[in-house]
């Protein structure tokens, strides 16, 4: 059966991300990509919150894919589709994505229910 992927970008939502993760068991949801950048899309460097929580290594269904190549000259637009599209293709790689698997890209607040999840799986 294919695999289900739950991406997202993230900043600093670790109870939405708590959240996700106990709504959306390992039955659902096969690993989440936390997208995190160390700029924000206004263009100001941050910290890469999930790595400073120490979070990480309790969350083996957590893949962190760091994305650190912003470029403060561009637009806040772009930079946000650039961590988007880049923290997804990484994120695939990185967790060794199939043609065949399922990738949903939402916002970490935007909790898709299970059973919704689950009936995608079986289209």
């Amino acid at each position: 059966p294919p695999r289900l992927f739950y991406a997202f970008m993230f900043s600093r939502e670790f109870q939405l991300l708590d959240l996700v993760q106990r709504e959306l068991g390992p039955e659902v949801v096969d690993a989440f990509l936390v997208i995190e950048a160390n700029m924000s899309h206004s263009g100001a460097p941050k910290p890469l919150h999930l790595v400073e929580s120490g979070l990480l290594e309790g969350s083996p269904r957590v893949a962190h894919v760091p994305v650190l190549d912003l470029q403060a000259s561009t637009t806040d637009r772009e930079r946000e589709v650039h961590q988007r599209d880049q923290g997804v293709y990484r994120g695939l790689r990185l967790v060794g994505a199939q043609p065949d698997d399922l990738v949903l890209i939402t916002d970490v607040d935007g909790v898709v229910s299970a059973p919704a999840l689950e009936a995608a799986r079986r289209c």
